[in-house]
């Protein structure tokens, strides 16, 4: 009986540690990529749209737009001294 029990436990702990929050996922206000809990270089699909968790440091106007910055505190000064950047900034970026 105790072996039963033992195989049940470990199995609920499995089914409740599968339905954590996706690494990627559209924020309440239904615009925002958020991904606090992915790693750094880490991609996943949002909409259709693959984002990327990047650094400040990674940030070029190339994949700005693809960039799940959550994490990043200061963006001051992103693209300073980039001339000719007319990109479009993911909302909440």
């Amino acid at each position: 009986m105790k072996k039963i029990y033992f195989t049940f436990l470990i199995l609920l702990v499995l089914d409740v540690s599968a339905q954590e929050t996706p690494k990627f996922y559209l924020h309440e206000n239904g615009v925002t990529c958020m991904c606090p809990n992915a790693a750094i270089g880490e991609s996943g699909v949002v909409n259709g749209i693959t984002y990327t968790k990047r650094t400040k440091k990674q940030i070029e106007p190339g994949n700005a737009s693809t960039t799940c910055t959550s994490g990043i505190t200061d963006m001051s000064y992103l693209f300073d001294g980039k001339k000719g950047f007319n990109g479009i900034f993911p909302h909440g970026m």
